[in-house]
């Protein structure tokens, strides 16, 4: 049976990839689990697995292919059984185009004020595919211009050339700014995915937003006493609770779908990890699952990965919960916007010492502010109040 292997989805704010490099060819045998292909995404870089063991029937997509949709079939696979030797048409896989390093799509249009005056049919120019897609989306012509790839060959880096020894066009003039007054820096693929993904879900989820203090003494002392030179960061005991209290209360580990409600089995935790380009959320799989110790050891991996551009696939898929803490940059209190389709995004502040009353005494307390966003078409007031203070019993007691 021939099965098809798709891109896979790399989180709610990626509907497309490019296909860096295959890692077998049509006629090679393959294992369920081999890792058969490289895909970057806006995010990171990830690998494709095989979905089964079987022989590669043919590959669809080439390696260097751009902006290749979600569930585009990039190969076909003949499961073990039914393998088959590639004819000679499949057993050839088409010349891969140039892979570029260029600026998101609509970027170059920002910057060209008038493309290069020529008469030629540009379809006709030798050019790379994705030089063609930037041509196209910026209202450039290929035609005339010099190509520096091999034979004379239009790439990408020819259009960014263009771009940079292009008057800038003036963007801002509608504010009042003139076009020597500012820099204008193109939106890469990551921050251009990122205002996509978040202009969608703060336009089209109803959200809402809880707040509360929590106490922290009973967290510090737990981890005063830990029994290690390497206790858990307050973090990690943040994101150890709200795992175990997404388990308390399974009503907030939801996803609105149009077909129903989603409840899911585990608590898979995101971690928002600020990079210098954008944000990118990390998951910890079944965090509610793991003891203070090896959410510690998952959260620190995972920030690891994300910093050094070595997240996967698997490390960006199946969150149904984002923990985003700013609380080491003095924040005190903020809100975050969900990512779809979770249900709740906890935004932690910074943990200080506040003056409290108790007993109608003045005390201090070492207190966080939290504010839980949620999706009101799957969770309601009382669910997310629910959840907040299941959250604060858990800090309550660490470790338990």
């Amino acid at each position: 049976m021939i099965q098809d292997i798709t891109l896979p989805s790399f989180g709610s704010s990626v509907g497309e990839a490019t296909v860096v490099e295959w890692l077998v060819e049509p006629g090679s045998a393959v294992s369920a689990g081999q890792l058969i292909a490289e895909i970057e995404t806006d995010k990171a870089m990830a690998e494709l697995e095989a979905p089964a063991d079987g022989v590669i029937e043919s590959i669809e997509v080439a390696a260097g292919s751009e902006g290749v949709e979600v569930g585009s079939v990039l190969a076909r696979l003949r499961t073990a059984g039914e393998a088959e030797p590639p004819t000679e048409e499949t057993a050839t896989t088409p010349a891969p185009p140039e892979r570029p390093e260029s600026p998101a799509p609509g970027a170059l249009a920002s910057q060209v004020q008038t493309p290069p005056a020529v008469h030629a049919d540009s379809e006709r120019t030798l050019a790379s595919p994705y030089a063609r897609k930037l041509a196209r989306e910026n209202d450039l012509e290929l035609a005339g211009l010099p190509g520096s790839g091999p034979g004379g060959r239009i790439v990408s880096r020819d259009l960014e050339e263009l771009a940079s020894t292009a008057a800038p066009t003036d963007v801002l003039a509608q504010y009042g700014f003139a076009p020597d007054s500012y820099r204008l820096e193109p939106l890469s693929r990551m921050r251009r995915a990122i205002a996509q993904g978040l202009t969608q879900s703060n336009r089209d989820i109803p959200h809402f937003s809880l707040t509360v203090d929590l106490d922290l003494a009973a967290v510090l002392a737990h981890r005063a006493a830990w029994p290690g030179d390497k206790p858990p960061s307050i973090n990690d005991y943040l994101l150890w609770a709200c795992a175990r209290a997404l388990l308390d209360v399974p009503a907030a580990n939801t996803s609105w779908t149009e077909d129903g409600i989603a409840w899911h089995a585990q608590a898979n935790v995101a971690v928002a990890v600020a990079l210098e380009d954008g944000l990118v959320t990390p998951v910890i799989h079944d965090a509610g699952s793991l003891t203070l110790e090896a959410m510690a050891l998952a959260s620190r991996d995972a920030v690891n990965k994300a910093r050094s551009g070595a997240l996967k696939t698997r490390d960006l898929q199946g969150a149904t919960f984002t923990v985003s803490n700013l609380g080491m940059m003095g924040i005190r209190s903020f809100n975050s916007i969900l990512s779809a389709p979770q249900s709740c995004i906890l935004s932690v502040g910074v943990a200080e010492e506040r003056a409290v009353v108790r007993g109608g005494e003045l005390a201090v307390a070492t207190q966080v502010t939290v504010t839980l966003t949620c999706d009101h078409r799957a969770v309601d007031g009382a669910v997310g109040a629910r959840y907040l203070q299941a959250l604060a019993a858990r800090l309550d007691a660490p470790g338990d």
